[in-house]
């Protein structure tokens, strides 16, 4: 049994837009806040015990992607979660497909020289 879905089913439940189902726009803007709170997490060094820190921000940003999937009627299923990263790729790619902007201004900016 993968233990990453589980953590994530559970996630999801106490998500907080769990209630109610977000509108696309909602669901993205709370995507691209987790998406900036992962990357600040990945630039802590690995041997500086966070890794329940990295962890908590990987849950987030997939339960964000989940919503944001959802709102845009993209087929997903925690249970595909079982490789996070190939999961997380193929949603990330849909939602692109679509023409959904999965960059934030913020990225954009630490991307130029």
């Amino acid at each position: 049994m993968a233990l990453y879905p589980d953590l994530l089913r559970i996630s999801l439940i106490g998500s907080p837009v769990s209630g109610s189902a977000p509108t696309k726009d909602e669901a993205l803007a709370y995507l691209l806040r987790c998406k900036g709170h992962r990357r600040e997490r990945g630039a802590v060094a690995p041997e500086s015990g966070s890794s329940a820190a990295q962890l908590a921000a990987e849950l987030s940003y997939d339960v964000a992607l989940i919503n944001l999937a959802r709102a845009c009627s993209v087929n997903c299923d925690v249970e595909r979660f079982d490789q996070p990263h190939r999961e997380r790729s193929r949603i990330e790619h849909e939602l692109t497909a679509q023409g959904v902007c999965l960059v934030d201004r913020d990225e954009e900016q630490a991307d130029r020289p």
